[in-house]
């Protein structure tokens, strides 16, 4: 197998231990902009922004399919998320 392919499988194996692959993509669809936790929690249209964080951030932001902003401030009012060159790619194919 290719480097290329053990990538994708490497990045689909972390996807698929978090809870719902569709809400995941759906999170990286949206970040083609640099969104901030309130702006994310609006356009996904989510009941409570812990279910937010619990569901959606932190799995993504283990796994690397995104990125703060300000890494060294995670709690900063001016804190947005981003996706991460690895979703990009893993969104193109």
């Amino acid at each position: 197998m290719s480097s290329i392919s053990n990538f994708f499988l490497r990045i689909l194996n972390k996807i698929s231990k978090i809870q719902s692959t569709g809400e995941v993509i759906k999170l990286l669809e949206i970040l083609k902009v640099a969104l901030s936790r309130t702006e994310i929690w609006a356009v996904l249209n989510l009941k409570s922004q812990s279910n937010l964080r619990a569901r959606y951030l932190a799995p993504s932001l283990t796994d690397g399919l995104i990125q703060m902003t300000i890494p060294d401030k995670p709690n900063s009012r001016f804190q947005k998320y981003c996706t991460t060159k690895q979703s990009k790619i893993l969104l193109e194919n």
